[in-house]
């Protein structure tokens, strides 16, 4: 489980810089309103995931013994269905960016590929996942490099690809492992059902949550500012969407196993430490270098330097709200993680909605981000863990940390265009990785300990 963590983070820059560059070259490409359009295809294409294994993909990752006959019958069935129900629904639909063949090969992909996941998790096997990852974006890179000239359409083969590769390998670790072929699905189903069902209506509401500013502020504002807003969202979440998923897929397995709080309570720390510690340099560039980032763009895009940052600013405030989530489905209470979405994703759409209706959505993220930080740690002061000053401390120490590193990099290194900022965003993480590690090993060796 160790080794599986740490390849995972390692992973993460060369992912993220990876899409980091190819986003940011499409949205140079093809302008700011465009963009608005591309993003919100993918915010879809996203929704048809989020339900590809019908709200079971936590508890057979709880079982422990899941068997090949499992993942192959019910997760590869599930897939199937669910994605020719979207194949069909999505093809009365044209998109104007990339042809409906792309589309289609896409979803099929992007659904498949959590099945072979969760049986790798499940077997504590997650280092394939994160060497996987990096060979398959590699991969996506070349060719979409080799492909530009095609705009977004170069996107969409590229990571057809890449998701062609990823469930490639991992279906053949699946195929190859050897292991007991127990043949107990219709058992599992039956046990998970009031769990599973929980689960589905919480993804719905968590996905309906989390893109409602998207959705809303298309139809109310639209054109210039979405294309401003979503092109800054793409990057804004990196961490959320990237860095705390990889966190939670171990914690969770260490969550369902904990016996007592003081066992939670240590899960919670090393969670909050490891995520602190690799976020925060992704942000200070958000935040002190997306004038910069804009400059490179060129044209509209110099505008969105404010959207730019109150959009990080607000991101960062989110980034232990998914914490809460995976605390109590680990815990065996899927209907408190529901109730906890229904509060926390009904009053983000309240704020936004008075936000786009009153010509005031960015001062009203932030008001909205600055509540739901405060109500993280409520809930988890409810449930006896207060990690306030723990949150509190890893921040500031992170922070200052890599502001610091920012400014030296920043008198040393001078970026000209889009490759320029990519490698100086590796090197500046690669610098700040380099001083943690030295600085507060102890603490990083104690927290790996606790999630592995």
């Amino acid at each position: 489980m160790k080794n599986s963590f740490l390849l995972s983070i390692i992973s993460l820059p060369f992912v993220a810089g990876i899409q980091f560059y190819i986003n940011l070259d499409i949205a140079k490409n093809i302008g700011v309103e465009q963009f608005g359009i591309f993003a919100m295809l993918l915010i879809i294409m996203a929704m048809v995931q989020s339900f590809s294994d019908f709200g079971y993909y936590n508890f057979f990752l709880k079982s422990h013994d899941l068997s090949k006959f499992d993942v192959l019958t019910f997760y590869g069935g599930s897939s199937i269905i669910i994605s020719c129900i979207f194949i069909i629904i999505f093809s009365f639909f044209d998109y104007a960016l990339v042809s409906n063949e792309l589309v289609f090969g896409y979803i099929f992909l992007l659904i498949f590929l959590p099945s072979g996941v969760v049986f790798l998790q499940s077997r504590e096997k997650l280092w394939v996942v994160a060497v996987v990852d990096i060979i398959s974006y590699l991969i996506g890179l070349w060719i979409y490099l080799k492909l530009s000239f095609l705009g977004v359409e170069s996107y969409f083969v590229s990571m057809v690809i890449v998701l062609f590769v990823k469930n490639l390998f991992i279906w053949g670790g699946v195929l190859v492992l050897k292991l007991p072929d127990d043949r107990r699905l219709i058992a599992r189903i039956v046990d998970g059902r009031e769990y599973a069902k929980w689960q589905l209506m919480e993804r719905g509401l968590l996905f309906f949550s989390l893109r409602s500013d998207h959705f809303l502020i298309s139809y109310f504002v639209g054109g210039h500012f979405y294309g401003l807003y979503s092109f800054s969202w793409n990057f804004a979440t990196q961490v959320n969407y990237k860095v705390i998923p990889i966190v939670t897929r171990i914690a969770f397995i260490k969550f369902s196993k904990a016996e007592s709080l003081v066992e939670s309570f240590k899960v919670i720390k090393a969670m909050i430490f490891i995520v602190s510690m690799v976020s925060a340099p992704i942000f200070v560039v958000l935040i002190f270098n997306s004038s910069e980032i804009l400059k490179i763009m060129g044209g509209e895009w110099i505008d969105g330097y404010f959207i730019f940052s109150v959009v990080a600013l607000s991101f960062y405030l989110r980034l232990y709200l998914d914490f809460v989530n995976c605390y109590f489905t680990a815990s065996g209470t899927p209907y408190k993680s529901f109730k906890w979405v229904v509060f926390w994703g009904g009053s983000n759409f309240i704020f936004i909605l008075i936000g786009v209706l009153f010509d005031a959505l960015l001062y009203m993220l932030i008001v909205s981000s600055l509540y739901l930080f405060v109500l993280t740690f409520v809930v988890f002061y409810h449930v006896n863990l207060n990690v306030f000053k723990i949150v509190f401390s890893s921040t500031a120490m992170f922070f200052g940390l890599s502001i610091s590193c920012n400014v030296l990099l920043g008198h040393l290194y001078v970026v000209s265009d889009l490759f320029d900022f990519v490698g100086y965003c590796l090197i500046f993480f690669f610098i700040y990785m380099l001083i943690s590690i030295t600085l507060f090993r102890r603490k990083l060796v104690k927290s790996i300990r606790s999630l592995g």
